[in-house]
């Protein structure tokens, strides 16, 4: 129960029903909320100052990256954040796509 990001509500409740008729429905609508909630930490961080105020592309690791179409969708959610309809900033699969990778090089950018 509850999320902290981007939004501060501690007691809010996931919103799992009305359960569409098809498991594919399903999961499309996790993975649409999912990339909502990537989008809205972009707008708050913007929101909050950060250099630049919104990415022009973000790099893709873990196992999500292989998927084509997930990494579209994000983008296209991305697009809300920047008003540019379908198209926003780029989302695409990062040259190494371990998922330690990403926290790899967060950590090495520490040491600039």
């Amino acid at each position: 129960v509850g999320e902290l990001f981007p939004v501060a509500a501690s007691a809010r409740e996931p919103v799992l029903e009305p359960r569409p008729g098809s498991r594919g429905e399903y999961l499309h609508g996790i993975l649409q909320g999912i990339s909502d909630v990537e989008r809205d930490g972009y707008r708050a961080l913007g929101d909050l100052g950060s250099d630049p105020a919104r990415p022009a592309v973000v790099l893709s690791c873990g196992g999500g990256a292989r998927n084509d179409m997930w990494l579209r969708m994000r983008e296209r959610r991305m697009g809300v954040l920047y008003g540019d309809g379908d198209r926003g900033g780029e989302v695409r699969r990062a040259d190494n796509t371990e998922a330690s990778y990403g926290a790899a090089l967060l950590a090495a950018a520490s040491f600039e």
